[in-house]
């Protein structure tokens, strides 16, 4: 490390800190060598060059205030369970997964070339559920009563997709919200009380 700026020690030691602990900082090399830092704590953000994709529909400000009023007694349990802020639910009808920025502009542009022809349409929600095997828990959602033109939305998706070579869903279409997630281990039964 001798002879080089605290900039050139710190990118030379790969962000160690001894190499920081070697220098008389200006305020100028300080906050850049933060700022440095906090880029390569975050680096697999810049580096990662794929966009977590799906195809949703967005629900509107009363439908996010009759979920928060019926969920109110679930949260009130104490749970491992993360909800989903009310600005962030919607229904999901095609979840792609993780796609090059080129793929997706394909995706975008073929769905926007695509006529849905569908008009205006109402979701009544129909209970709810979980997703996980036996009594665990790995998504909590709200189910969808079957809606013609929900059905006819998602069958085009699929069949426009297909032909940028995104695979069908092989399960049956079963559209739900999803108002909370859970990676730890968590028995159920304490929320299908409510």
């Amino acid at each position: 490390l001798h002879g080089e700026s605290p900039l050139q020690a710190l990118i030379g030691a790969g962000l160690r800190k001894p190499a920081l602990k070697s220098y008389i900082l200006s305020d100028f090399d300080a906050s850049l060598i933060r700022n440095l830092r906090h880029l390569y704590k975050y680096r697999h953000l810049f580096y990662n060059q794929t966009m977590r994709v799906f195809i949703g529909i967005k629900l509107d400000e009363r439908v996010h205030e009759a979920i928060e009023k019926f969920l109110s007694p679930f949260k009130k349990i104490s749970s491992p369970i993360r909800w989903v802020k009310p600005e962030n639910i919607h229904v999901t009808l095609k979840f792609i997964g993780e796609v090059p920025p080129e793929k997706y502009s394909q995706i975008e542009k073929r769905l926007c070339e695509t006529p849905f022809n569908t008009g205006p349409f109402t979701l009544r929600l129909a209970g709810c559920g979980k997703f996980g095997p036996g009594n665990s828990l790995d998504l909590f959602w709200i189910g969808i009563e079957p809606n013609d033109s929900v059905s006819h939305i998602y069958r085009q998706i699929e069949n426009t997709l297909a032909k940028l070579g995104i695979p069908k869903e092989k399960r049956p279409f079963k559209p739900h919200i999803t108002v909370g997630r859970n990676k730890k281990t968590f028995n159920f039964n304490s929320i299908a009380r409510i």
